[in-house]
């Protein structure tokens, strides 16, 4: 329904400290399937859980970032819409 109005999605996977990355059955399940919709839908998806900028010191739990960390994932996430916004500048004819 966004979509059919002209809103632009994305899709983001955050990034979780390193020690509930790894050995993490349900957390992995859960990407699969989240990265499987994100290609059959074609949304573009900002993938901040491959980042090794997240260092385990700005998370204040396992899954929630702190304000540096947070910062840092907005600035990722604007370069990421900014990028996208580029990419439909470059695609779009231009009118004289």
């Amino acid at each position: 329904l966004l979509q059919a109005k002209g809103t632009r999605i994305i899709f983001l996977f955050p990034p979780s400290r390193s020690n509930k990355r790894k050995d993490n059955n349900q957390l992995q399940l859960l990407s699969t399937h989240f990265f499987q919709l994100a290609s059959t839908s074609g949304i573009p998806l900002l993938r901040a859980d491959t980042s090794s900028v997240y260092s385990d010191s700005y998370f204040i739990d396992n899954f929630h970032l702190n304000e540096a960390g947070s910062r840092i994932l907005s600035a990722q996430v604007a370069a990421f819409i900014n990028s996208l916004a580029n990419e439909d500048k470059q695609a779009s004819p231009i009118s004289n």
